[in-house]
């Protein structure tokens, strides 16, 4: 409370002063190294404290300790930060546009210029791979019941530059579309390639609401001609899949396992005898009909 102060040691820097006595020998005398502070605990971070929590019983404290360290935990705050990095192009950006400077006002022969483009497009590829991936990874995370849907919502938001609803009041939050349409081309991409991942997990009958929000502003892309016709046509496509109630047209293939080869293989070597009898069979007929 405010009325509560914590009593603290701070380290002080050891200042030694001189003082000459009468009979030419020099006296040294050293300052305290620690020296007392007191605060108020609602200025803890003002004083550069961190608090933490109070525990009644050892038993607490171990237990919330294993919690905010476990794996578990980790990862998450993991995801969390790479999912909040304001901008993962921000420096590709300015080397990009530095290079357009250097490329109009310097004399780079064909080969310099040939070999700075092919790294700065590499670059690219890489970041962007890195942006998908973080991105495909959240929301197996989320199919898995390792993140919540106010999570995932939050995500989604922040993606679709949404704004959250603070008239209500519900177990996960609600959102708004301001009209903020502030995206690149990786936004885009990079929402059509959430929706595709966690589609079928989160359009729910309790997220209606929310996905209606997300679904009117993305078919409103899906026609702007502003944007590239990759990401309209993106928009278009995942309107099409929540149509088909998440159905691909196409099924993706996935690795399988050894037990899963063995069957196929199995089943291959059936057909393929089954289709040998009806070959030998049919001949056989028609051998005797001709003698």
């Amino acid at each position: 409370t405010k009325d509560t102060f914590i009593k603290i040691l701070k380290k002080a820097k050891v200042e030694k002063g001189e003082d000459e006595e009468e009979d030419g020998e020099v006296k040294v005398e050293e300052e305290d190294e620690f020296y007392i502070v007191f605060f108020a605990m609602d200025q803890a971070k003002e004083c550069g404290q961190q608090m933490s929590e109070f525990f009644l019983t050892e038993r607490e404290c171990r237990s919330d300790a294993s919690k905010n360290n476990s794996f578990k935990r980790s990862l998450l705050n993991k995801c969390q930060d790479e999912f909040n990095k304001q901008d993962i192009y921000e420096d590709f950006k300015k080397e990009q546009a530095a290079y357009e400077v250097e490329k109009t006002t310097s004399t780079l022969t064909p080969a310099e210029t040939r070999e700075k483009e092919a790294d700065l497009n590499f670059r690219r590829i890489k970041i962007k791979k890195q942006m998908l991936g973080n991105i495909k990874f959240i929301g197996q995370l989320y199919k898995k019941g390792l993140l919540k849907e106010k999570i995932m919502r939050y995500c989604i938001g922040s993606l679709l530059k949404l704004e959250e609803d603070k008239t209500k009041r519900f177990k996960n939050p609600e959102y708004k579309d301001t009209g903020n349409t502030d995206m690149d081309e990786e936004d885009h991409e990079a929402l059509s390639n959430m929706f595709a991942t966690i589609g079928r997990t989160i359009d729910t009958p309790a997220a209606s609401a929310f996905m209606n929000v997300c679904f009117t502003k993305m078919t409103k892309f899906s026609n702007d001609m502003s944007l590239t016709s990759r990401s309209r046509f993106m928009y278009k496509d995942l309107n099409e899949l929540r149509d088909d109630r998440w159905e691909p047209r196409r099924k993706q293939e996935s690795a399988k396992t050894l037990d899963e080869i063995r069957k196929d293989v199995e089943r291959e070597e059936r057909m393929q005898a089954q289709q040998s009898q009806q070959n030998n069979y049919g001949g056989g007929r028609g051998g005797r009909g001709g003698g």
